[in-house]
């Protein structure tokens, strides 16, 4: 049942991640809010490197590279053009990570108490970053998805 919970969550996560992120341009990904904050492009790869823990949870391989931990991890700097990559490279990265969840979801069921917490935590973490994604996309002159 675990399996099957967490499997309708990444559903609806990954329905959010289509909804925001299919119009933004990458220089848009790039722009932050006037008070600092990160940008999409950084809360996207910030994602990715957090949800490499999700993947260890279920026992799968991670995705991000140390480099890409340097750049995304949290309480690091916002990213820049000069370092930023491509928002259509974290996107596919993101989609591959949900794919490989998805897989593995289909099989045994999750098992451990710590396991479970831990991939019930991280999918929290998510929505909440999924939720500034929809926000950025008014900073960035763009129609909500989600109303």
């Amino acid at each position: 049942m675990t399996n099957q919970i967490f499997s309708s969550q990444l559903s609806f996560l990954k329905r959010v991640m289509e909804l925001n992120a299919s119009d933004i341009t990458h220089e848009e990904s790039l722009i932050s809010s006037p008070q600092s904050g990160n940008s999409v492009n950084w809360i996207i790869g910030h994602i990715i490197v957090v949800r490499d823990y999700m993947l260890k949870a279920m026992e799968l391989e991670p995705l991000a590279n140390e480099e890409m931990e340097k750049l995304y991890n949290r309480g690091t700097p916002n990213i820049t053009k000069d370092n930023a990559m491509p928002l259509e490279d974290l996107i596919k990265m993101y989609y591959k990570g949900t794919d490989n969840m998805f897989k593995r979801l289909e099989g045994e069921e999750i098992a451990g108490e710590e396991s479970v917490k831990s991939i019930a935590g991280l999918i929290f973490h998510e929505c909440y970053h999924s939720g500034q994604i929809g926000l950025f996309r008014r900073l960035i002159g763009k129609e909500p998805k989600l109303k």
